[in-house]
């Protein structure tokens, strides 16, 4: 089910949703990439700011899958698998 079905069923609250759920992934990802960049550009301890920057790579991870989990409903367990693979990686690393 896409945004054009909800469309047509004159349903306007999913849109709402979309709408704020993308708008609050794309800032998350933003603020977080921001922040990335910035311990990057600050590397000045390696062990401990490369667990950081993994970490946060989580947050935009999580906000896109759960933006487009919202969006294509029937198709969730493909994006749910790589976040968790991710999420594996961190935690054992």
């Amino acid at each position: 089910m896409t945004w054009f079905d909800f469309e047509l069923e004159g349903s306007s609250s999913h849109l709402w949703a979309w709408l704020i759920a993308g708008c609050c992934a794309a800032f998350s990802t933003i603020v977080t990439l921001w922040l990335i960049r910035d311990h990057l550009i600050h590397y000045r301890l390696p062990r401990r700011q490369k667990l950081i920057i993994r970490i946060l790579f989580m947050v935009p991870i999580y906000s896109i899958e759960s933006f487009l989990s919202l969006i294509f409903i029937k198709e969730t367990l493909v994006f749910v698998v790589p976040r968790e693979a991710y999420e594996v990686r961190t935690r054992l690393l």
